[in-house]
Order: C-alpha cells, then structure tokens, then sequence
C-alpha cells in the first residue's frame, strides 16, 4: 500500500524541483475533488427529486392496477378479498373514459372522466385540495389548471359526455351534470388539466359501453 502510495504520489506531484509538474499535479487534484463533489450532489439530488414523483405518482394511482380482461369476471369479489388482506392498505374501485368537459360559457376540454366513490376522494387520493365541499352525486373534483382554463370555480355547474356511449338508438352521446365540490394540486405530468373526478353513480350511467371495473 505504502508503495502504490509512494509511486501515485510521484506521478501527480513529481519531486523536488519538479516545476510545473507539480503545479499541473495539484491541478488535477483540484479539478478531481469538484468533479467528484459535483457528482455526489447531482446523485443526492437526483435520488430527492425521484423520492419525490414516486410519493405523487403513488399518491395518485395507487401502487397497484387491476382490469379485467374477460367480462365473466366477479371484479367486485377480487376487490373484497384485496381488502382483507393484511398488507392492503386500502383500494377503490373506478372506471375510466375519455371525454369531454363543457360550461356555461361555451368552454370545452377533452379529459379523462375517473368515475370513483366521491365521499371518500379525500380518504383514498394522497392529493392536495384547494377547497372541498362534502361530496354527493352530483360533486366532481378537476385540477387546477383545467378550473383555470375554463375560468370555473368552488360550486360551478358543467356538464360531461363520452363521445364514444350513445343513447339509445338515437346516436347522440351522453350528457350529464355535474357540480364541482373540488380542485385539486396533483402537481404530476398533466394530472392537473386531464383527469375529472365523478361519482361512480354517474360514471355507470354514461359509460354504457364498458361493463367491468
């Protein structure tokens, strides 16, 4: 060890009268412990900021999805059995569209409707809340930047509709109303101007053409 020692320091600060050698020496010295210190820094932070969007994303989604492939399947027995499990700490069940969002003004936006148990939006999703009135069948819940771009607030009436459900034999897409009772801070991706909460109620009313959960 002594030796490996001996001959690195030869070789970065040379010997007696060495001259620039030394001072090049030094340099790299330098140069080596910011390079090092920078690294160690961008790493810390890097593993922050990862902490941070899996807490979010977690938050959000949850740690775990299940969808039914096949329409013979008892989803609603799947979910009681996952709640009894000792390690569940709590699941939901929901259903997903795409659609579109309308006011009064003539505003329009095309988001994905999450119809979900309201009275328990709060209890489920890690997310945080402006404001929140207590949920009933009517409540749905947007993000901040969707309530900004349709200039809407704590109360304001909109309507919803899939385009993809019609009505009868008509060939008109379902169309519902809704106030809102909530707008959420999700700060993950586009969170904040894509997903409308609504009540399980409604979403199986105007998801006529999805059966499972």
């Amino acid at each position: 060890m002594k030796f490996a020692f001996t001959i690195a320091r030869r070789f970065m600060l040379g010997g007696k009268g060495a001259g620039p050698s030394r001072l090049t020496g030094w340099i790299c010295i330098v140069g080596l412990a910011a390079g090092t210190f920078a690294l160690i820094v961008s790493l810390s932070v890097l593993n922050g900021f990862e902490e941070r969007v899996t807490s979010r994303v977690v938050g959000f989604e949850g740690d775990l999805r299940i969808t039914a492939i096949e329409d013979d399947i008892d989803l609603m027995s799947m979910l009681n059995e996952i709640k009894r499990d000792q390690f569940t700490v709590d699941a939901m069940p929901y259903r997903e569209r795409k659609g579109l969002i309308s006011t009064g003004k003539q505003e329009q936006r095309l988001v994905t409707l999450k119809a979900i148990e309201v009275d328990r939006f709060s209890e489920f999703y890690n997310i945080k809340m402006d404001e929140n009135k207590k949920g009933n069948e009517q409540s749905i819940y947007i993000g901040q930047v969707l309530a900004q771009r349709l200039n809407v607030g704590i109360g304001d009436d909109v309507q919803f509709m899939s385009p993809v459900d019609y009505s009868g034999q008509i060939g008109l897409p379902r169309r519902y109303s809704g106030k809102i009772a909530g707008i959420f801070r999700a700060e993950v991706l586009d969170v904040d101007d894509r997903i409308v909460f609504i009540p399980m109620v409604l979403g199986e009313r105007l998801f006529s053409r999805k059966i499972g959960i």
